[in-house]
């Protein structure tokens, strides 16, 4: 490879900025050095129109520390010249702009690399003396910075008060609670001030007047001297201007929005549109939430408390719990869920435990269930329960309580095929039952111990009542008295015409068929079963014969008695 040298010529912007009067240098405040070489290599020989890599480097001293550093890529002419403009190139590190020509001593190192790529190859390092002392220096002809027109004076750059390095057209510093900026009216009754603070910043009003913030010509937000806040169009708020119009009254609130009805008040965007929060007030509303499909949450201590998804449900709990319904509240076990307290001190909450869910009244008052503004079910402090007009009285120490108009269902169920059973009392007399064409049971321990069929047959001991009898009972049966009622009893056996058997046909009878006449043999009753009142004339009967025979025998006998007395 062979080896480069640079001749460097002439460094321009020293030349110039030293025939350049003070006020001219200050007016353009070039930002770069001009550099001018020509590159050459070993031999002498200038290298012409040869691409070539420049590194330049600014330190605080010969290999002092860094303060900036810079790359270009050029190309030499036909005379193997090559112009830069340092402060001009891509930026390695540092910022030209803000090198403290005043307080450092700057050298500026060069490198090359011959083929324009970036194996950079030292060609040497020197001083700056003048020209950085020239853009020092004319920052000290103030003097002659500011331009007139008319009356009016204007500055192109940037202006510090009380500062050396302004960051903007006009930089104003101060110390702590020190005012800055201050405009007092002719009269001196009104002053605003600009001031930093240890803990923040201020502007407005240092008299007991209203801060308004305009747009458009006109007051836009307004602040009172007690901190409340007024955001809305002046021409609305005036009509919260005192008697003399120099000030407004103050509102009720710390901030207060002033629009028409049906006008937003705020609007909050996100992201590209995606999430919309407003909020408005109609004829006879006003509202709070977001305009697009996105759930609208209220939060505590940073965290989402309750949240109103786009279709209208609404959870109270932690972030992204599902709804189950259009209100659901997520809580710990054995924790309230709603309360209400009123002001007499009652306690209306609602709790779920591990395995159960509860809501009622927490002190020693009445749960009442309402329905159209009326009390319909009430629950006492000691579990009574009343259906019916509000403040019903309980029956006694019934836990259960039902007031109904006469004639009227009490408690009513209905199952999946239709079946109502209900209770129901008429004018004199209750009831309960079956109100369609099923059949009653009552239950003993969990089975049915009576059965009552829509025909009104009982069956008891036996599911379903056998048909044509009233009472069907499949066990024993027990009573002190039991009275049957029964059409034609056999005292016409005593009858006259009354044609009675003989002894020697009821033998004959009873030899052959095995049982007496016109009494049920023993293989129908074990089929039929016993129909005791049938039964019991029927041995009636044979009781009246048998009478009716021994008082024949008795005669036969006296008459036997009376022929063989000595």
């Amino acid at each position: 490879m062979k080896k480069l040298q640079v001749d460097i010529l002439t460094l321009c912007l020293l030349v110039v900025n030293c025939l350049l009067p003070i006020s001219s240098l200050i007016s353009q405040a070039p930002q770069g050095l001009n550099y001018q070489a020509v590159a050459r290599n070993s031999d002498g020989t200038i290298q012409q129109a040869q691409n070539i890599g420049i590194r330049f480097t600014i330190t605080n001293g010969n290999g002092g520390s860094l303060l900036y550093q810079e790359t270009h890529s050029t190309a030499t002419n036909e005379f193997g010249l090559f112009s830069l403009i340092v402060g001009n190139g891509s930026v390695v590190s540092g910022t030209f702009s803000s090198i403290d020509w005043a307080n450092v001593s700057p050298w500026l190192e060069v490198e090359m690399d011959q083929e324009g790529g970036t194996a950079y190859v030292q060609m040497g390092a020197s001083p700056l003396l003048s020209v950085p002392y020239a853009l020092f220096a004319a920052r000290g002809a103030v003097e002659s910075i500011w331009e007139t027109s008319g009356t009016n004076i204007y500055f192109d750059n940037y202006v510090g008060i009380g500062t050396e390095t302004p960051t903007a057209p006009l930089s104003i510093e101060t110390g702590l609670n020190e005012a800055g900026i201050s405009h007092t009216n002719i009269g001196g009754t009104t002053t605003i001030t600009s001031k930093i603070t240890e803990i923040g910043a201020s502007v407005g009003t240092e008299s007991e007047d209203v801060f308004s913030l305009n747009a458009g010509g006109e007051g836009k937000v307004h602040i009172w001297p007690d901190g409340d806040v007024a955001i809305g169009e002046e021409s609305i708020v005036s009509g919260l201007m005192n008697v003399d119009q120099t000030r407004m009254n103050p509102f009720e609130s710390k901030l207060t929005v002033v629009t028409p009805l049906n006008e937003t008040g705020f609007t909050h965007i996100g992201g590209d549109n995606q999430i919309i929060v407003n909020e408005a007030i109609g004829g006879v509303s006003a509202s709070l939430g977001t305009m697009t499909d996105n759930t609208f949450r209220l939060k505590t201590n940073a965290l989402g408390r309750l949240h109103i998804l786009g279709n209208g449900q609404v959870t109270i709990s932690p972030n992204d719990y599902a709804p189950q319904g259009q209100f659901t509240v997520y809580t710990a076990n054995n924790t309230n869920g709603l309360v209400q307290v009123g002001g007499d001190g009652q306690v209306l909450a609602m709790r779920i435990g591990g395995s159960s869910g509860s809501i009622g009244t927490w002190t020693p008052h009445v749960m009442r269930l309402i329905s159209n503004g009326l009390g319909r079910m009430d629950i006492r402090e000691n579990g009574q329960i009343v259906i019916g007009p509000t403040d019903a009285p309980p029956h006694g120490t019934a836990k259960f309580t039902v007031h109904t108009e006469n004639n009227t269902d009490g408690l009513v169920q209905v199952g999946g095929d239709g079946q109502v059973l209900a209770m129901r009392i008429g004018g004199s007399s209750g009831s309960i039952g079956t109100w369609t064409n099923h059949i009653m049971r009552i239950v003993a321990n969990g089975a049915a111990a009576i059965n009552i069929d829509p025909a009104g047959n009982v069956a008891i001991g036996t599911p379903d009542p056998l048909p044509g009898y009233k009472l069907s009972v499949n066990g024993n049966m027990k009573s002190k008295e039991l009275v049957i009622e029964t059409v034609g009893w056999p005292d016409y056996v005593f009858n006259a015409d009354y044609k009675l058997s003989s002894l020697n046909d009821l033998e004959t009878y009873i030899n052959k068929h095995k049982h007496l006449p016109n009494i049920p043999a023993a293989t129908e009753i074990e089929e039929h079963g016993l129909p005791v009142g049938d039964i019991q004339k029927r041995m009636m009967e044979k009781i009246e014969e048998l009478t009716l025979h021994i008082i024949q025998l008795n005669k036969r006998i006296e008459s036997l008695e009376s022929h063989h007395r000595p």
